[in-house]
């Protein structure tokens, strides 16, 4: 066993502690990924998170002085006029079709077979 009396225990510990926040962070994320995709939708999300990303930019700039490139606003403009875009016009849903399923009229599906039965020997003798 290797051991090393040099470890500073109390960067170990800042580093767990900031591992476990990292860990609570995406268990939340995903926790909750469902039911915004749900409420919203997936390109929305996806939408969200390129702009989150952007946002930790700018925190890194103001907070820690970090230097960029012109092109980090550009990417911002484009997702953001992607953003609006997407959200300015409705989604479009499918029209249910045609079913010549009859309606389920009670809880239980067991004698549905017969049902259809029933069903196919009306139309055939309504056609005939």
């Amino acid at each position: 066993m290797i051991s090393c009396p040099n470890i500073q225990y109390s960067m170990f510990f800042s580093t767990a502690l900031l591992f476990v926040a990292f860990a609570l962070c995406m268990f939340c994320l995903y926790s909750f990924m469902p039911l915004v995709i749900k409420v919203t939708s997936a390109t929305s999300v996806n939408l969200g998170i390129l702009t989150a990303d952007l946002y930790s930019l700018f925190v890194g700039l103001f907070l820690f002085g970090y230097k960029f490139s012109g092109l980090y606003i550009l990417s911002f403009t484009v997702i953001m006029v992607g953003f609006i875009l997407y959200c300015s016009t409705p989604t479009r849903t499918a029209e249910p079709a045609e079913s010549s399923v009859p309606p389920v009229t009670s809880i239980g599906i067991d004698n549905l077979g017969m049902k259809l039965e029933e069903n196919l020997q009306e139309t055939h003798s309504a056609v005939l």
